[in-house]
């Protein structure tokens, strides 16, 4: 399709070319005497170049935008969305549904028990009927720092989808490695650890309010079985030249109820 709409532009092009090429020449029969005129040819000769640029720009345009759009399947080995695992994930960069995706490999890599990774257990080998675009699907290969112990950590394949459901696929050679982690650092930073520990932290806290609540009943019972904490008044007391200082007087609890409360309140101001 595109093919032919730059041959009807290229057409279109050179026809309007030779317009105007003949409308020169009856101004180049013209007699010596008789200046040529050379106003309108001229300017129909750089409207036709215009109007060629203004539809060869418009038309890559549109391509490039339908680039952009179709489905374009990636083949890749992820070391980083999960600690300490890598995975190969199989995503449509493109916005566009890839149909019929299928995996065609040369030497595919091997999980621990020497079983090649796929996605399915089809034995067409076919991935996927339909990818969305945007989307991704993704497989367990190994623990990384066990994969990275192989000889082997370069694999090549061939990945095929459609465009559309039927249509003749395409077919995408590909090659995916892990030689440039097998002495360099996996992880750029520490974030993957982070997000894997932020689910932990409500029952961490559920845990914390249960130990408090627990030291808690503890203090009371205690209170209530012992003697009970000793209450008492402040009042101001004469030291001698004519100073004053607040003293504690210390009185007990008469009910079980101050005692209660009594436990409550140390436990907290002690917390």
């Amino acid at each position: 399709m595109r093919i032919a709409v730059r041959i009807i532009l290229l057409a279109v092009f050179l026809v309007a070319l030779a317009v105007v090429l003949v409308s020169l020449v009856p101004s180049l029969r013209s007699p010596v005497t008789a200046a040529p005129d050379w106003s309108n040819p001229l300017a129909a000769a750089l409207a036709v170049v215009a109007a060629a640029i203004s539809a060869w720009g418009s038309q890559r345009l549109l391509e490039q935008e339908e680039d952009v759009r179709k489905p374009f399947v990636l083949v890749l080995l992820d070391v980083s969305s999960r600690h300490m695992v890598t995975q190969l994930v199989l995503r449509n960069a493109g916005q566009l549904p890839a149909y019929d995706v299928e995996i065609q490999w040369q030497n595919p890599p091997r999980r621990k028990d020497g079983s090649p990774v796929s996605f399915s257990d089809r034995p067409d080998g076919l991935v996927t009927p339909a990818l969305d675009g945007g989307t991704s699907v993704a497989s367990y290969v190994d623990i990384t720092r066990n994969l990275l112990q192989r000889e082997t950590l370069t694999y090549v394949g061939t990945v095929l989808y459609a465009t559309s459901p039927g249509k003749k696929k395409t077919h995408q050679r590909f090659q995916v490695s892990l030689e440039p982690y097998r002495h360099t650092l996996t992880l750029p930073d520490d974030m993957s650890v982070a997000l894997e520990a932020l689910p932990r932290i409500p029952d961490e806290l559920k845990k914390i309010s249960f130990s408090l609540e627990q030291l808690r009943l503890d203090a009371m019972q205690t209170c209530s079985e012992n003697q009970p904490p000793i209450l008492g008044t402040t009042s101001s007391v004469d030291i001698g030249d004519g100073q004053a200082r607040s003293a504690f007087r210390r009185s007990p609890p008469t009910t079980n109820q101050e005692c209660r409360q009594t436990c409550v309140l140390g436990f907290a101001t002690s917390s």
